[in-house]
């Protein structure tokens, strides 16, 4: 085995930082982007929105749905089962199994 110099090896962790750099670019435009836009006057409050509401039960969380599709609230809700809630109520720590409910709208 010869031994790899230093500089070979700065090499290899540029060219691998170059890469990983030109990989993330469109990431890291789309993001920017976003950043921009929210502080312009391009991004209006309030015209895209999004919910996150837990139910105690898919019966609650259907209902709940399609009340907010129906009346327009909503455009989409998706209802994702098992989702596990620990939060502190009334000074103790609970765990409780929750269905998640995710809205957008326009």
């Amino acid at each position: 085995m010869y031994p790899v110099s230093s500089s070979l090896r700065l090499g290899a962790l540029l060219v691998a930082g170059f890469a990983a750099v030109l990989y993330m670019t469109p990431l890291l435009r789309a993001v920017g982007l976003r950043a921009f836009s929210m502080a312009t006057e391009a991004y209006k409050p309030g015209s895209i929105s999004a919910a996150y509401v837990t139910c105690p039960n898919e019966t609650v969380a259907k209902d709940i749905a399609r009340g907010l599709v129906e009346r327009k609230l909503a455009a989409c809700v998706n209802i994702i089962p098992q989702v596990t809630s620990i939060y502190e109520w009334k000074g103790k720590i609970e765990e409780d199994s929750e269905i998640l409910l995710v809205s957008s709208s326009v």
